[in-house]
């Protein structure tokens, strides 16, 4: 399990983090955090995260997400034509999944790895943990 590193934005007596000045090339959305893999032991750089677009979030809640799990955008310094693949993010374990490569990229049912990614560091606004609760709270009560 991963240690995540929350940072109160609101906190100017924290260290900044790269993260926190980054806009969407795509989107101009604020990134809510960023995290970093090994693949193969090479280290494969900062992938920044973007919560979802509102009709991302009515297109995709019929996912069964389990406690602590959000579904975010990603992207990178080497995506190219507005690319922002979708991940599954466990808050609580620190865990990230990228969607199966058999995916069909405008699928209403993506897929996700059944392993997660090695993740290197995942860092988060501490506010994204009450998007997560907000999320699971329209879901239990079937409002979204």
């Amino acid at each position: 399990m991963q240690k995540v590193i929350f940072t109160d934005l609101s906190d100017n007596t924290q260290s900044r983090k790269e993260w926190e000045g980054r806009k969407s090339k795509n989107t101009n959305q604020n990134s809510f955090g960023a995290f970093a893999h090994k693949m193969n032991k090479k280290y494969i750089g900062d992938y920044f995260l973007y919560r979802l677009s509102d009709f991302d979030e009515k297109y995709y809640a019929h996912i069964p997400l389990k406690d602590g799990e959000i579904l975010a955008r990603v992207e990178t310094d080497n995506m190219v034509g507005g690319e922002m693949p979708l991940v599954k993010i466990n808050i609580l374990k620190g865990k990230v999944y990228f969607m199966c490569d058999d995916n069909d990229d405008e699928s209403i049912n993506p897929k996700f790895d059944r392993a997660s990614a090695n993740v290197i560091y995942l860092s988060l606004d501490n506010a994204i943990k009450q998007y997560e609760k907000f999320n699971k709270y329209l879901k239990d009560r079937k409002i979204v």
